[in-house]
């Protein structure tokens, strides 16, 4: 039986987060988004900022970088999406969000590899229960915004509108499952 995906053709709002569970998995998606989902406990590999449009657009970082893309990209049976909403997020935040995606995009910003490759390690550590090394609270860390990776552009959207939903982590280095667990959002759709 397939899913039925149109809710998700009129629900999501500006700003929205679009996290994504897929069952089927290429190579590189079971290398990245089963090490995600395995190291950060979480069912959820990625995630991308709803901007809304006539054909449903989002904005999230890929491997070819900060791009725009569809949500219907995403209206396949492998698929389990998400959408999640700040709790009492103002329509200027949402637009400030929104904004923000597009100058991602417009400033060609690329996929932060290295640093995907070091959020791996910290994620390695927690697992194993060494968490003595934060890195996502290094001052410095929060200077080098010019390359991310998925939960990243979400996070940095909603700091630049002022909908900061994890004032404890700062900007940058939010997970996918840290987004999905955060009970400063709340669920609006999932399929």
């Amino acid at each position: 039986m397939s899913k039925d995906f149109s809710p998700l053709r009129h629900i999501p709002q500006m700003g929205d987060a679009i996290l994504i569970h897929s069952e089927e998995k290429t190579f590189i998606d079971k290398i990245i988004g089963e090490g995600i989902e395995w190291f950060t406990n979480g069912k959820t590999s990625h995630v991308e900022i709803y901007v809304g449009g006539g054909e449903g657009k989002t904005i999230g970082a890929r491997i070819d970088g900060v791009k725009i893309h569809k949500i219907s990209d995403y209206f396949q049976d492998k698929f389990t999406v998400t959408v999640r909403r700040v709790k009492n997020i103002r329509v200027d935040q949402a637009a400030a969000m929104k904004e923000r995606a597009y100058q991602l995009v417009a400033e060609k910003y690329k996929y932060d590899i290295p640093a995907y490759w070091g959020f791996i390690v910290f994620l390695m550590l927690h697992k194993l229960r060494l968490d003595f090394l934060d890195w996502r609270k290094f001052d410095n860390l929060s200077a080098m915004n010019f390359l991310y990776f998925c939960s990243e552009v979400w996070d940095e959207c909603a700091c630049f509108a002022h909908a900061d939903c994890f004032p404890e982590i700062g900007t940058g280095f939010v997970t996918p499952q840290d987004i999905m667990g955060s009970p400063r959002l709340e669920t609006v759709c999932q399929v």
